[in-house]
Parts: structure tokens; sequence; C-alpha cells
């Protein structure tokens, strides 16, 4: 029952995942862009794959994703778009994950990158819950980053423009001197 230190041993744990999977009837991967947002369904009790193309627009997105067959899993990659979309999921009482891009497996063949490939891979990830999740930072974290990365940004423009500043104020070169007389070479004397 217990190991010769007197810690009990644990039972072995049925995989979450697949718990999980025969619980869920969506399943959503979306492919998230600025202007708009490809999600590609999957029916957890027909198999039935569907793809549809949205605006941009988290309300639309949030209002596609809970108007689905419930309960609905939803997963992105992080990106430029940030975590409003799943901090909507989740105030709608969909589940979302926000999956690190540099984590997900890309074939080394698979060099045609499209929207509808990238959509289906998020969401096979999704469903063997082989997703690396990242955390989804609160409202107010956000902004905190985005006002850390604007002064960095300030910071880095400051620094060139002193950088460039000195070099023309202190520039030696031959534009302040004389140019030597015609047929002359500057290296030469007298």
């Amino acid at each position: 029952m217990s190991r010769a230190g007197g810690t009990p041993r644990r039972r072995p744990q049925p995989h979450r995942g697949a718990d999980h999977m025969a619980k869920v009837r969506s399943w959503v991967g979306l492919d998230v862009h600025a202007r708009w947002v490809l999600a590609v369904t999957i029916d957890g009790e027909s198999g039935e794959l569907r793809t549809r193309r949205l605006s941009g627009k988290t309300g639309e997105v949030v209002e596609f994703c809970s108007l689905l067959p419930g309960p609905t899993r939803v997963a992105y990659e992080a990106g430029a778009t940030g975590y409003g979309l799943a901090r909507a999921l989740h105030a709608a009482g969909v589940g979302c994950v926000v999956a690190a891009p540099g984590k997900i497996e890309r074939p080394s063949a698979d060099r045609v990158k499209t929207d509808q490939r990238d959509g289906e891979r998020v969401l096979r990830l999704l469903m063997i819950d082989g997703l690396h999740a990242v955390r989804v930072p609160s409202s107010g974290e956000e902004a905190l980053r985005d006002v850390v990365r604007a002064r960095e940004a300030v910071r880095g423009d400051l620094m060139r423009a002193r950088g460039d500043s000195r070099s023309c104020c202190c520039d030696t070169t031959s534009s302040t001197r004389t140019p030597p007389a015609p047929g002359r070479s500057a290296t030469a004397r007298g």
C-alpha cells in the first residue's frame, strides 16, 4: 500500500482528454486574423466537418460558437489579435484554449500554409488534447503589457535618434573639408 518512505502510492488516473472528449458535442478550431476568422467545426455525434468564414468581430464569433450544440470547446493560436476573444468566449460559457503557436507541430513536408489547414490542425490537436495552452491574461494585465511594449518602442526610437544626431553633429568626413585642387591627389603635400 505504501512505499518504504511511508508515502502512499497514487492510483493511476484515466487520461483526462478521453473523458473530456466524450462530453463535448461541438469542437471548433479557429484561424484568427484581424479582419476575419475561419471556423472549422466538427460535430461530436455525427462527425460532420464544416467550415465557416466569419468577420473579425468578437461578438459574431462568440455568437457563432454559442449557437453550436453544446457543450462546445474552441481553440485558436495566440497572436497579434490579443486575448479579448478568449475572455469573451469564457464569459459566454464556451470553453476556449489559446494555444502557443510555437508549440504546434507542423509536418516538414507540409509547406503550403492555408487558413483551412491551420484551422483543421488546431481542431485535431484540440480533440486529442495536444495543444499547449497559454494563460489568458486579464484585460488589465494585457493593457499593462501594451504600455510596457509601447514604452520600450519609444525608448528604442529615442536611442536611435540620439545615435543619428551624434553621428550627424560629429561627422568629420570630407564634407567639411575643402576638396583637393584638380589634378592633385588628396595625399600630395606641398
